[in-house]
């Protein structure tokens, strides 16, 4: 006998909202630590299983970052040159290969490490990695292939000049660390052709070494990929001294981060910043960019901060985003986020606006910090913050390999999957007096350090 779907029972009443259903506890992924074992010590390696697919990912991670530089870009340019040669095979023939095997090498040349990676099906990963342990540990520099990639560094430097985003920044993070620190250098068009394929071998002698690097295996099957990485690894691989894992002193003449006068010591006067402004004649738009130091994710105030901020500006349902787009119409996008490094973290305010309402969107931006530092945040607010940010938590940790990147986000400080769980209790406990006293503490329009890139000044 059919059922009616027209009975009472069966009908869905649409003026009520759906039923508020728990979230299931948080399952933290688990982390298996190996060793790679070979002629001279051993290699640590973490396994975190994502999956039964064949899919798995295997990143190299060494402390060769810019804050290891004896020279700018000498971090990101060597490790962009790996896959241009190695002892046995030109760029072309590592990206055929790769490409024959479905593989993808990615890399990326940070602060403080660098990493180079490779996606692959499982039953490639025999014909793949000794090419990639290659070009990680044999590669050459070749200097045509050094030459073609700084000029293509020089031509998306020429573009990024012309954006007012990018002067903002660049100039903000030269005043919050100092031009020639790591977390304030900005690249320069003399600094990307007094580059050599020497300095580049020095580099990577220096330190892309056994000494401080680890290896993390994400995906499926990471037992028989891990055993396959073993089989793979070179009898000989260069051990160093130097990198250690450690942090290095900064540059000559750099400003080191834990040096920078601590700007919440400032009284609380109620003035504005005072905006430094940098000059972009044609510019249409004015770009403003505040920001100010911070805790990093090591400090007990880091997760609160990072509510805070959320709700300042760091959603689309934030403040900032209410009024400076909903409500005035002054931009299109407008956010504040919490950045964390491992020796300073900074607070960023940005956005883009036309310059007839240039003073009036700084003011409103003004406004929002001091309405945090003076006001409490009604519990309907407080609810939506929580719950957008306990789900874009849950989503970070989604895929396959999601759970590998979270992991890499928080080891360089020390920190494991429990800071996590951290961070969701207080995420779920945190009361709107709390966050008046955080915004007092780290909000203060006065304690920040503002520009504008644009047009003539109109203040």
């Amino acid at each position: 006998m059919t059922e009616d779907i027209n009975q009472p029972s069966k009908i869905i009443d649409r003026s009520q909202p759906p039923r508020n259903m728990p979230l299931p506890e948080m399952v933290w992924p688990g982390v298996e630590h190996h060793l790679i074992e070979w002629a001279g010590g051993h290699i640590p390696v973490d396994l975190i299983e994502g999956g039964g697919h064949d899919l798995v990912r295997i990143e190299w991670q060494f402390p060769a970052g810019s804050w290891h530089e004896s020279k700018p870009l000498l971090a990101s340019l060597t490790n962009r040159m790996l896959q241009e040669g190695s002892v046995g095979h030109n760029s072309k023939q590592i990206a055929e290969k790769l490409d024959y095997y479905g593989a993808y090498l990615h890399h990326e040349g940070g602060v403080h490490r660098s990493m180079v990676g490779v996606y692959s099906l499982g039953k490639h990963l025999e014909a793949v990695l000794p090419l990639v342990w290659e070009l990680i540990f044999q590669p050459t520099f070749p200097e045509h292939e050094l030459m073609t990639t700084i000029q293509n560094r020089l031509q998306e430097l020429s573009v990024s000049r012309n954006k007012v985003s990018v002067l903002s920044r660049n100039r903000l993070m030269g005043l919050l660390f100092g031009e020639q620190h790591p977390y304030g250098y900005s690249t320069r068009e003399e600094d990307l052709l007094s580059v050599t394929a020497q300095d580049l071998h020095a580099f990577h002698q220096q330190f892309y070494t056994v000494d401080g690097l680890r290896l993390v295996v994400a995906g499926g099957h990471t037992h028989e990929a891990f055993r396959k990485l073993q089989r793979s690894c070179p009898t000989s691989l260069p051990q160093g001294t130097s990198a250690s894992g450690g942090i290095h002193p900064a540059p000559s003449g750099g400003i080191h981060p834990a040096s920078h006068p601590p700007l919440e010591s400032a009284p609380h006067s109620g003035n504005l910043p005072n905006w430094q402004r940098v000059e972009k004649a044609e510019a249409t738009q004015h770009a403003l960019r505040l920001g100010r130091t911070a805790p990093t994710r090591t400090h007990p105030d880091y997760p609160a901060l990072e509510v805070l901020i959320t709700l300042l500006g760091g959603y689309f349902g934030s403040r900032l985003m209410k009024n400076l787009r909903e409500d005035k119409g002054y931009t299109y996008g407008v956010g504040a986020a919490l950045h964390s490094r491992l020796m300073s973290g900074w607070i960023s305010i940005s956005t883009e606006v036309g310059a007839a309402v240039d003073l009036d969107a700084r003011s409103e931006i003004i406004h929002e910090m001091n309405r945090l530092c003076d006001e409490l945040v009604t519990p309907e607010e407080l609810n939506r913050v929580r719950a957008y940010l306990e789900g874009s938590l849950r989503s970070a940790f989604e895929g396959p390999f999601s759970p590998a990147d979270r992991l890499s986000d928080v080891q360089v400080f020390g920190l494991d999957f429990s800071y996590y769980q951290r961070y969701l209790e207080v995420l779920r406990n945190i009361q709107a007096t709390q966050l008046k006293e955080l915004a007092a503490t780290y909000l203060r329009p006065d304690t920040f350090i503002a520009v504008v890139a644009g047009g003539t000044a109109t203040d």
